[in-house]
């Protein structure tokens, strides 16, 4: 039987960026990467045709093309927009690609670590890398999981309610209705796309073009109590909790996990010498356990 209640811990302290979660979250869900490849059909001087492809408006917009083999292999390009079949990149090709030309779209490097640079149609959770600098000028790392808080009381389920659900566990759920006509709010299909994508307090909502609705992390609900549950320490867990080799994620009934929390708050403050270590989230079913001021990686103030 399914835990009520159940929250997660996500412990930065712990966290050594290896991005584990992420790749198990994809393998869970049967997500591809976030890239494509496939062979040209033609193109001009600052564009690439692929009759072949089916691709939403501008979906690889500041990605790279890359051509692998063929006429013109090994020059790469950044893709300032796209048709459903045709890549315009930001600077003229020095040898066209033509039918022979094998290409692959990957993420172009901004100066990040974060890669994929942020949750997408088909990257549910990311591993964000923040570099700060700390008083004495020394350049640091912070990683942080981000994924969907699950809120108690949850904005997205307020704007689509025939398309988000809450499970007995306190999980939000995007179902199959969870689509542009379904949000409740005025307007044509992309301004209801943009009011839900908005919605959010802490931008996790992405819209899948290949499904044609709005997708997030689910809390592996399938594994909690249904037919494919999965074990840690004899209770039911996530993919990313089973996968994370140092422990930094703990999932469980919510008492257990806040109690928890504030005994490993206090052990990072006072034994590993963290004095700005703080318990971050709490509107939902996800609390954080943060070592610097939670500016730092990228989040808003906590309810």
């Amino acid at each position: 039987m399914a835990y009520k209640k159940i929250m997660m811990l996500i412990d930065t302290s712990k966290c050594i960026g290896c991005k584990a979660c992420q790749v198990a979250c994809k393998q869970w869900h049967s997500l591809p990467a976030d890239g494509d490849e496939g062979t040209a059909t033609s193109s001009t001087n600052t564009s690439l045709i692929d009759s072949a492809k089916t691709w939403a408006i501008n979906q690889w917009t500041d990605m790279r093309v890359l051509i692998r083999e063929g006429t013109g292999t090994r020059e790469s390009k950044t893709i300032v927009s796209n048709t459903a079949t045709e890549l315009t990149v930001d600077s003229a090709w020095t040898t066209n690609p033509d039918g022979t030309s094998e290409y692959a779209i990957t993420t172009n490097f901004t100066g990040s670590y974060s890669n994929p640079p942020d949750v997408s149609g088909t990257t549910l959770t990311a591993v964000k890398y923040t570099e700060f600098e700390d008083i004495r000028k020394k350049l640091y790392f912070v990683f942080f999981k981000k994924q969907c808080m699950h809120c108690n009381q949850a904005e997205c389920q307020i704007l689509c309610s025939k398309g988000v659900e809450k499970t007995r566990e306190g999980f939000v759920i995007f179902n199959d209705k969870c689509k542009p006509e379904n949000v409740r709010v005025p307007g044509n299909e992309a301004a209801k796309k943009a009011a839900f994508l908005a919605c959010c307090p802490y931008d996790i909502p992405r819209f899948d073009d290949f499904t044609g609705r709005f997708v997030k992390c689910d809390f592996c609900v399938t594994r909690f109590g249904g037919y494919y549950t999965t074990y840690r320490d004899g209770k039911p867990t996530t993919a990313c909790e089973l996968t994370c080799p140092p422990g930094a994620i703990k999932t469980g009934p919510a008492k257990e996990i806040m109690k928890l929390a504030k005994e490993r708050l206090y052990d990072v403050k006072v034994n590993l010498n963290h004095n700005k270590a703080t318990l971050w989230g709490g509107r939902g079913r996800v609390v954080f356990l943060l070592t610097e001021h939670y500016s730092n990686y990228g989040l808003p103030p906590a309810d």
